[in-house]
C-alpha cells in the first residue's frame, strides 16, 4: 500500500494552485500525518443522548447539537431530495421539517453538528451551516472554502471540535466558521474517502477503498489528559454540585442557547450521573427553576440552596429558599429559609453540617446583571433536624463570583480579588491564602489532597489549571483545560477528577470531562 510522502511547502503550494485560484495565506498543511491501520475498527461515534422520538425509517443518522435538539436527513422522495428534519428539545416527540428553506431542492447527503453549535449539510458539491441561535440568517453557504470543484464525500468531527470535509479529489480539510477564510488545515488523504471523524483518543481517522487512515493525536491534544464522559441535555452553566454515591449530582443552571430555535433557559431538573451508561438522568424537578444556587448531599438527600431565579422580563431575583430532594423517590420538599438572600452561594457539607456561603445586598434582592454583593462575606450552617441555620463568622474579604470545594473540615473558596480563601470549621478561622491568580467562577475540586481551580475569568487563559497542596503550601499547574470554562461544576466520580457544563469562548458546554 502506497504511503504518502511530506512535501515542502513551496511544492505544496504549487499543487494546491494547480487547482485554480485559492487562498492559503495562514494554511497548516501536512501531507505524510496518515498511515494506513491494518485490523482497526475505530469508533468515531460522539457521545449523544438518546432521542425522544423513533427515528423514521430509511433516514439518516441521528446527530446531536449543543442545544438538546436532535437532527437527521429524511428519506429521499420521488425526486431525490431530502429534507433537513429537527427534533426541538421543548417538544422531543415529534419530528418537524426545518423551517429555514432558503437552499431548497437540495440532494442533501451528510449531516453533522461541531461543539460550536453549528448544523452542517453537505450535497455533492455544496457545504451549508445553520446556526440555530439565529435562524434569521438562514443557511450559510461554505462551499467556497472548499476550493474550485470539490466534491464532498464525507463529513466528520476533527479532534478540536470544528468540521471536516473529505474530498474526493484526496483531501481533508478543517473548515472555519467564517466563509471568507482559508480552512484551518488541508491534508492530503487516499481519494474518495467513505467515512472521516475522531476518536476519544485526539486521532483522526479516514476510511478511504475499505481501508482505514489514522493521524496520530497532536502533542498537546485536550483529549491526552482528558476523556468524554457524557453529555449534559444542553449547554449549562452557573453550576454547583456534589457526590452522590459514586456519581455526581446537581441542580438548575442556566443558558442562553437552548432548544430550536436557541434561546434564553432555566433548568429546573436534577440531574444524576450515570457512570455506567455515561448519561445523566433526571432524578427530579425543582418547584422553581433556578441557577447559581448551591447543591450539596447531606445524609442522603440533596439540599439545592439559594440561587436566583429569573422572571418573563429576565430579571434575576435572589432566593433565601432551600429545596430538598430525596433522589431514590425524587420526592421534594422545603427546607429551612436562610436568614438572608444569597445570589451565588457555595454550599459544602463539613463534618456533620451544612455551611452556606455567600451574600446578597439587601437593598438590592434583584437585577437584570446581579453579581452586586460586595460587603463582607457570610457564612451560615446547619444541622440534622435542626430549624434554623447558625451564623458563622464573617469572612475578611467580600464573596462576588465566588467558587468553592471542600474537605473534612475545611471550605475553599476562590474570591475574586483575593485569590484562593479557607475556612476552618473546627475552630471557626478565615484565612486568606491568596495564590498566583484570583479567578472568577472557576471550576473546584478537592482531588488528592489538592485543591483545584479549573478555568475561570479574569485570568489570561481560562483553560488553564491551577493546584494548591495544602500540606506544603505550593502551587503547581495541572493539565490544561478541552476548551475555555467557567461556571460549570466540578467534583469526584470513582476518586476520578471530572468537570461538567460551563461558558467561555465557544459558548455553553455540555459535555462533562473526567481526568484520565
Amino acid at each position: 500500500m502506497a504511503t504518502w510522502r511530506r512535501l515542502t511547502r513551496r511544492k505544496l503550494l504549487r499543487g494546491i494552485a494547480t487547482m485554480g485560484a485559492f487562498h492559503v495565506t495562514g494554511l497548516r498543511a501536512e501531507v505524510s500525518d496518515f498511515l494506513p491501520i491494518r485490523g482497526a475498527n475505530p469508533d468515531l461515534g460522539l457521545l449523544t443522548r438518546p432521542t425522544g422520538a423513533p427515528v423514521p425509517s430509511h433516514a439518516g443518522p441521528a446527530v446531536y447539537d449543543t442545544y438538546d435538539n436532535h437532527w437527521l436527513l429524511a428519506p429521499p422522495d420521488a425526486s431525490g431530495n431530502r429534507r433537513i428534519l429537527v427534533l426541538p428539545a421543548q417538544d422531543p416527540t415529534v419530528w418537524l421539517t426545518c423551517p429555514v428553506s432558503n437552499l431548497p431542492g437540495v440532494r442533501w447527503k451528510l449531516l453533522v453538528a461541531d461543539e460550536s453549535g453549528y448544523v452542517w449539510a453537505a450535497s455533492k458539491h455544496r457545504l451549508v451551516r445553520l446556526d440555530p441561535r439565529h435562524l434569521e440568517k438562514g443557511w450559510i453557504d461554505m462551499t467556497l472554502t472548499l476550493g474550485p470543484n470539490a466534491t464532498i464525500t464525507a463529513l466528520g468531527i476533527a479532534p478540536s471540535g470544528m468540521v471536516m470535509a473529505a474530498l474526493a479529489e484526496g483531501w481533508l480539510l478543517e473548515i472555519g466558521l467564517s466563509a471568507e477564510e482559508p480552512p484551518a488545515y488541508r491534508t492530503k488523504v487516499p481519494p474518495n474517502a467513505e467515512a472521516v471523524g475522531s476518536d476519544e483518543m485526539g486521532r483522526c481517522w479516514l476510511r478511504a477503498a475499505g481501508a482505514w487512515w489514522m493521524r496520530e493525536a497532536a502533542a498537546d491534544a485536550w483529549q491526552r489528559d482528558w476523556k468524554l464522559l457524557a453529555r449534559l441535555p444542553g449547554g449549562n452553566h452557573d453550576l454547583a454540585g456534589d457526590n452522590l454515591g459514586d456519581g455526581f449530582v446537581f441542580a438548575g443552571g442556566q443558558t442562553a442557547d437552548w432548544g430550536f430555535p436557541a434561546g434564553r433557559h432555566t433548568f429546573s431538573d436534577v440531574l444524576a450521573l450515570d457512570t455506567i451508561q455515561s448519561t445523566w438522568r433526571t432524578v427530579a424537578r425543582l418547584r422553581n427553576p433556578r441557577f447559581y444556587n448551591g447543591t450539596t448531599v447531606f445524609n442522603g438527600e440533596v439540599w439545592i440552596v439559594a440561587g436566583n431565579y429569573r422572571d418573563a422580563s429576565g430579571t434575576a431575583h435572589f432566593l433565601d429558599t432551600v429545596e430538598i430532594v430525596d433522589p431514590r423517590t425524587g420526592s421534594l420538599r422545603a427546607g429551612p429559609r436562610l436568614p438572608c438572600a444569597f445570589e451565588m452561594p457555595v454550599s459544602a457539607r463539613l463534618g456533620e453540617r451544612i455551611y452556606v456561603a455567600g451574600g446578597a445586598d439587601p437593598a438590592i434582592l434583584s437585577a437584570t446583571a446581579g453579581h452586586r454583593f460586595n460587603g463582607a462575606g457570610k457564612l451560615f450552617s446547619i444541622g440534622a433536624g435542626e430549624q434554623e441555620w447558625r451564623k458563622e463568622p464573617d469572612a475578611p474579604v467580600s464573596f462576588n463570583n465566588i467558587a468553592g470545594t471542600s474537605c473534612g473540615r475545611h471550605l475553599y473558596l476562590a474570591v475574586p480579588m483575593a485569590g484562593l480563601v479557607r475556612f476552618d470549621a473546627a475552630i471557626g478561622r478565615w484565612e486568606v491564602i491568596g495564590g498566583p491568580a484570583a479567578p472568577r467562577s472557576p471550576q473546584m475540586a478537592y482531588f488528592r489532597d489538592e485543591v483545584w481551580l479549573m478555568g475561570g475569568r479574569d485570568i489570561p487563559n481560562s483553560r488553564q489549571t491551577r493546584v494548591y497542596t495544602p500540606g506544603t503550601g505550593v502551587w503547581r499547574e495541572g493539565p490544561r483545560l478541552p476548551r475555555d470554562l467557567a461556571w460549570g461544576a466540578g467534583g469526584l466520580i470513582h476518586d476520578r477528577l471530572m468537570l461538567t457544563g460551563g461558558a467561555s469562548g465557544p459558548g455553553y458546554s455540555n459535555r462533562t470531562f473526567m481526568l484520565r
